[in-house]
């Protein structure tokens, strides 16, 4: 038997081995780093087309609110267009205040530059007026008159500049 032949044939073995070894190593690094870049792309890909339809959905939520914004503002109007009369009254009775009911049931027909409202303000659309506005129309009111709208006042907007307006007018 011939050693060196026999080493020689080892050594040819072990490098083929070696090679071969090294050879599917570098081909399994090759295939993992295809795949990491496969799997990061379909991420990248999979993160825009969410915030894609992120944005669609919040595009498509304001338009949504903006529509019932409208309808509401035409339901109002549709509202204060058919219900007039007894039913206004019995609409804004919740906002009115109890003592201007309570002077209303005091007052007599007869009372002269009395105001009748029927459970609405002496002052017509009363809360939708400025400051400004409602000052100017004071003149023509009764002194029953400036305390309903003193009372109203003072339970809902309680400005104090109108306030104190009133008081000087009730002095």
């Amino acid at each position: 038997m011939d050693w060196n032949r026999a080493n020689e044939a080892s050594e040819q073995l072990v490098e083929a081995t070696w090679e071969t070894s090294k050879t599917l190593a570098n081909h399994m690094l090759l295939l993992q780093q295809r795949n990491v870049r496969f799997v990061q792309k379909m991420v990248d890909d999979s993160i825009k087309e969410l915030r894609r339809q992120v944005e669609h959905n919040r595009t498509m939520t304001y338009r949504l609110l903006e529509l019932a914004e409208s309808r509401r503002e035409a339901f109002r109007e549709l509202v204060e267009a058919s219900v007039s009369g007894g039913y206004t009254n019995f609409l804004f009775a919740p906002f009115t205040p109890l003592p201007y009911y309570r002077e209303e049931m005091r007052s007599t027909a007869s009372e002269s530059g009395g105001r009748r409202s029927n459970g609405r303000l002496p002052i017509d659309y009363y809360d939708q007026l400025a400051t400004r506005e409602i000052s100017e129309r004071l003149e023509d009111l009764s002194e029953r008159e400036i305390r309903i709208i003193r009372s109203y006042e003072q339970q809902h907007k309680n400005r104090g500049s109108l306030l104190r307006q009133l008081d000087r007018r009730l002095a």
